[in-house]
């Protein structure tokens, strides 16, 4: 995805996984009240120029345009507060961009967005801590490399820097991402000679980030990371090395945040390799069971499948891997949505959004004709999604 013009073409696209869960309140009273509506399962995709709204339905996979909301320059990263009360879109040449959530998704700008980013700030990628408190942006165009940190109001939904702010992470550090403690934030460096992942502990009062130990984790030489995620456990970190066509898995240390290299790894993608092939996005269903990811040349796109040793961490290819997505080269991110059902691909540099049905016991994927959305309903060039639990 990214290497002068390469470079920033790859930039654009992201891999990472956002799937936000909120609780659902209210039911219907004696006196013969109105039932509040179920919660609304809502797909947010990030691309040129607009953020969409489509809502899910968890039995088909087809999605329903709900609500556009214009930006004025490319989105890459997107990310939603676990209470699905605020979004925020990472907005090349402006910053981060803020939304209140309202009822079945639709969105309304925050009092003064955008909020401006560091010097020299692209517009990478974007990750939030899993109580709603801070939120974090790559600077995806270093360098210098660094990670913006901000403080989210929890009643209005305004970012403000944090003291310290940026701290400095390698060359062109691309996804962050906040484990599922809240502890520790880990960032793919693509430059990094050797493939390195940065680490930092977070201070929980302030989100402050502090480098850990042995920071940055080496993957594979000129292995050129991009896409970062964790699994439901907390206990593991995966990420895609572009130019490695596999996936690197580390343990994590519960009390330090070190990363130690999970035995196999990297796990090769069974994928398309050298010139031309290039490894994208990667994601992991909410159960913790299945790893996807997604490759693509100019020609083809193919998701490869993976059950996970829930003890070791280890990758396994699930028969029949990898999975024939689509004859063009979509390349943009992917995300599970909460039921485990269905697997969204975004098109990247084509214009729609790719739904494709999960096979609950191989977790085999299989795309769904006639349900890809097409420029009038999404993005144009959608780079990003994330899944929202909607009260």
């Amino acid at each position: 995805m990214l290497g002068s013009v390469r470079l920033l073409s790859r930039l654009s696209i992201l891999l990472v996984l956002s799937a936000i869960l909120a609780g659902c309140g209210g039911g219907s009273s004696s006196g013969g009240g109105t039932q509040p509506p179920p919660p609304a399962e809502i797909l947010y995709a990030s691309g040129w120029s607009q953020i969409t709204a489509l809502s899910i339905n968890t039995n088909t996979g087809a999605l329903s345009p709900v609500a556009a909301e214009a930006e004025p320059n490319n989105t890459v990263g997107i990310v939603a507060t676990p209470s699905a009360s605020f979004l925020y879109a990472s907005d090349k040449g402006n910053g981060i961009d803020g939304f209140t959530i309202g009822q079945n998704g639709t969105l309304s700008p925050i009092n003064g967005s955008p909020w401006p980013g560091p010097g020299n700030y692209y517009g990478g990628a974007l990750s939030i801590d899993p109580a709603g408190k801070f939120v974090y942006a790559a600077n995806a165009a270093g360098p210098p490399g660094y990670v913006a940190g901000f403080t989210v109001s929890a009643a209005t939904g305004a970012l403000t820097a944090m003291a310290g702010s940026p701290f400095p992470a390698g060359v062109a550090p691309f996804q962050p991402v906040v484990d599922r403690s809240g502890k520790f934030l880990y960032v793919t460096d693509y430059l990094d000679p050797q493939g390195g992942i940065y680490a930092f502990g977070i201070n929980p009062s302030t989100g402050v980030l502090t480098s850990i130990a042995g920071s940055p984790f080496p993957t594979l030489p000129a292995a050129e990371p991009l896409g970062l995620v964790t699994d439901p456990s907390g206990k593991f970190l995966y990420a895609s090395l572009s130019a490695g066509y596999s996936i690197a898995a580390f343990t994590i240390d519960s009390t330090s945040g070190a990363l130690t290299s999970v035995p196999g790894s990297p796990f090769p993608t069974g994928a398309g390799s050298g010139p031309g092939w290039f490894l994208d996005s990667i994601t992991i269903d909410p159960s913790g069971k299945f790893f996807y990811a997604l490759s693509s040349s100019g020609f083809s796109s193919v998701v490869s499948v993976f059950t996970i040793d829930s003890s070791s961490g280890a990758l396994a290819p699930v028969n029949g891997s990898p999975f024939f997505a689509e004859p063009s080269g979509i390349s943009g991110g992917l995300v599970v949505e909460l039921s485990g059902k269905f697997l969204y691909i975004a098109g990247g540099g084509a214009s729609y959004i790719l739904p494709m049905s999960i096979d609950g016991t191989t977790g085999a994927v299989t795309a769904l004709p006639g349900y890809a959305l097409s420029v009038n309903n999404v993005p144009i060039f959608p780079t990003n999604l994330t899944v929202a639990l909607v009260p």
